[in-house]
């Protein structure tokens, strides 16, 4: 045999923990930041962002906080590859407000209108409420 393939040969499988083996059984797919960027309809600079501002928080061993513009802590590292539960993904994205509760993608826009404003006069309005007694 050659030298590449003895050492190819020479490294144990990758070990996998007991959540990782329920969740593949159970077909909870694994995505990667291309594959994030594809599921929440950003380009892949944007999940990048968002991975990068968690990263400080990663690196330092302090839980990632749960804001639109951060990724959650990667469920696994497959090589040099962060990759994440789908079910984490989706998790975090409807606790963000990113994913609606049925499923769907918003177009989530923080700090550009996405709180809802006051009305000022005309339809939308306050009116007041008289409750007869």
């Amino acid at each position: 045999m050659s030298a590449p393939a003895t050492a190819a040969l020479a490294e144990p499988p990758p070990r996998l923990d007991v959540e990782t083996v329920l969740a593949l059984q159970s077909g909870d797919d694994t995505l990667e930041l291309r594959d994030i960027a594809r599921y929440m309809h950003v380009d892949i600079q944007g999940a990048q962002k968002w991975r990068s501002k968690s990263l400080p928080y990663i690196r330092a061993g302090v839980r990632v906080p749960c804001t639109p513009m951060m990724l959650p802590e990667p469920d696994d590292v497959v090589g040099n590859k962060p990759i994440w539960w789908e079910r984490t993904i989706v998790r975090w994205g409807m606790w963000t407000g990113r994913i609606t509760p049925d499923g769907q993608v918003t177009a989530f826009k923080p700090g550009r209108g996405s709180r809802p404003r006051p009305s000022r006069g005309g339809a939308g309005a306050p009116v007041a409420v008289v409750r007869e007694q």
